[in-house]
């Protein structure tokens, strides 16, 4: 693997991280969680 292919796993893994937290902390679904991070 080269660097831009684990640098974009390392990125997709910390947005999972980071929606999953989200969801927890706030109480609500991983649904909601993701639009939340997306739309902000």
């Amino acid at each position: 693997m080269d660097d831009a292919v684990l640098e974009k796993i390392y990125q997709e893994k910390l947005e999972e991280r980071i929606i999953a937290t989200l969801a927890e902390k706030h109480g609500i679904s991983l649904e909601d969680a993701m639009k939340a991070y997306y739309n902000s």
